[in-house]
């Protein structure tokens, strides 16, 4: 039997292992899919060096230290400097970054496009990043990347942009992922990425399209909206990537203000069909399901009763 984690901290409400083991048994294979509940770095910079595992998911707050266990970090990785999957591959173990493609490809199923889209990504951090760079690569025409400080934000894109340059003509472009969607290169090139704090882009924020929020505002209550609630009403959606605790105060005034809302169950359920389908590819198994039938199948074992 193989051995596959989510290792992260105060993890035991995760939905992983349903999804997961569901898919594999699906697939008839030995594999089984657990939780690594870890209280310190220490034990999670172990669990990473040993070889219990065929492959890992990463969450808070391990996906900055997972980076350092691995021996090559995917360009998900380098430009985000967080990692939520690692994997073996030709003796060395790989770290991978999905939550940015994961966020989007849900909002897409829901039937929201990126193309020519104006798109605020609420957040500094690594899974901001992650879908800061998948909302470029997806078609969307300007990318704004927003915190609480502007000085901060600036300072990240700079980062961010420094990366992606060298990243993008360091070796031949990869093509998109899909039909319609930018090259490697061309969303490094194309669209217009641009920064800014919640008090300094009240116009930014109130002529997105789309508002992404990947700040861990909502995950307590009390927890306030990330910035005023009067600049909502002209975007076509607003997303929350905090789920489980009950809408958050931002999707509440979203709604109030007659815009579309989605939480982040469903990038969660996205991500894990892009693991596990880099996971099965790496290890040359055949998945008799496409991209939407496994998230079909991985969603409706997140939802069923433990």
């Amino acid at each position: 039997m193989e051995n596959l984690y989510l290792v992260g901290k105060g993890i035991a409400h995760s939905k992983s292992p349903a999804m997961y083991n569901a898919l594999y048994a699906h697939l008839s294979l030995d594999w089984r899919y657990e939780l690594a509940d870890l209280e310190s770095d220490d034990l999670a910079r172990d669990f990473f060096a040993s070889d219990a595992w065929l492959s890992l998911n990463v969450t808070t707050p391990y996906k900055p230290l997972a980076t350092s266990a691995a021996d090559v970090l995917a360009a998900s990785v380098q430009l985000t400097g967080g990692a939520n999957m690692l994997f073996g591959l030709e003796g060395k173990t790989v770290a991978l970054n999905t939550d940015g493609v994961g966020c989007v490809r849900h909002i897409q199923r829901e039937g929201f496009a990126f193309g020519g889209a104006r798109v605020v990504v609420c957040g500094t951090g690594p899974t901001s990043l992650a879908i800061f760079a998948a909302s470029a690569q997806a078609g969307a025409s300007r990318v704004a990347l927003i915190g609480r400080d502007r000085d901060k934000a600036k300072r990240v894109l700079e980062a961010f942009m420094a990366r992606y340059k060298k990243l993008a003509y360091a070796t031949m472009d990869l093509k998109a992922a899909r039909a319609g969607e930018r090259s490697f290169r061309a969303a490094y090139e194309e669209p217009a990425y641009v920064f800014g704090s919640y008090s300094t882009s009240t116009n930014e924020i109130a002529s997105a399209d789309i508002i992404i929020d990947a700040t861990p505002l909502g995950m307590n209550a009390g927890d306030p909206l990330p910035f005023a609630a009067d600049l909502l009403g002209g975007q076509r959606l607003v997303y929350d990537v905090v789920y489980g605790h009950g809408s958050s105060k931002l999707l509440e005034a979203a709604s109030r203000a007659h815009v579309d809302v989605l939480d982040g169950s469903g990038m969660v359920v996205g991500q894990a069909v892009e693991n596990a389908f880099v996971l099965l590819d790496s290890q040359g198994v055949d998945i008799d399901l496409d991209w939407d039938g496994a998230f079909d199948l991985m969603e409706k074992a997140a939802a069923s009763p433990s």
